[in-house]
């Protein structure tokens, strides 16, 4: 039978990360949709901020499930560059990735055209 893994924001629960872990492992959960880390979204971490969150969750047992961030809520005028540049950012680093993560899902839920 196939195993369901449960995982959520966990910026929905607080903005403290450590709550956030916390809070899910009470819960018998162990895989985060990483979106707002210490009050900032993932998309805006330094370099040495998503290596500190990594080594957290990693010292937890969490597993990323998936990147919350606004990347690709913009106007569809806008230069795609800037959305690409942010997508690198925030999903490639070699620091976000371990063994076993196999992708990056990017959601657009909607075009702004204005």
């Amino acid at each position: 039978m196939a195993k369901v893994k449960l995982t959520g924001f966990g910026d929905e629960i607080d903005a403290s990360l450590e709550k956030q872990l916390s809070f899910m492992e009470a819960l018998g959960i162990h895989a985060i949709e990483t979106r707002g880390i210490d009050g900032v979204n993932i998309s805006a971490l330094t370099d040495w901020q998503a290596r500190a969150a990594r080594a957290r969750l990693d010292a937890h047992g969490f597993e990323v499930s998936a990147l919350g961030s606004p990347i690709g809520k913009s106007d569809i005028k806008e230069d795609f560059a800037i959305s690409l540049d942010a997508f690198t950012h925030t999903g490639y680093r070699p620091h976000n990735a371990r063994a076993g993560d196999k992708a990056v899902f990017v959601l657009c839920a909607g075009a702004h055209v204005g």
